[in-house]
Parts: C-alpha cells; sequence; structure tokens
C-alpha cells in the first residue's frame, strides 16, 4: 500500500496513505519499489503506532495526494 517514509535519527516514521488496522508494535514493516515485479528495499519492526487523528499536520494533506 502506498505509504510516506521520513527517515528520521535511529528510525523512520511511516504514515500509510489509507490507513491500516491492526497494525502493531513488535510486527515487521517491509518497503518496495512499485515497479512490477516489485523488489524489496528495505524494512524493520514496528515500535510504536499512532491513530489517524494524532498525525502531525505537515502530513495531513498526503493520504489524498497518495490516492491520485
Amino acid at each position: 500500500m502506498p505509504a510516506l517514509l521520513m527517515a528520521e535519527e535511529g528510525g523512520a516514521t511511516v504514515i500509510l496513505a489509507d490507513g491500516e488496522g491492526g497494525v502493531a508494535p513488535g510486527q515487521a514493516c517491509v518497503f518496495y519499489d512499485a515497479a512490477d515485479p516489485a523488489r524489496v528495499l528495505g524494512g524493520g519492526w514496528i515500535a510504536r503506532t499512532q491513530s489517524e487523528w494524532q498525525i502531525a499536520p505537515d502530513t495531513a494533506g498526503f493520504p489524498l495526494a497518495a490516492r491520485g
């Protein structure tokens, strides 16, 4: 699913374009390119999750932009 990946010191923040229920700490998060066939670019373990209503205002427009 489309996502915004923001690298940070010691990790990254991933904002899913359409959200996803059931995401929990300890699960894997894997990043693929959009080519066909897709290839793995990287990944890691989910440390914490955050609800859509808690996302910072500077990223609030991303879900609509990602659908286009």
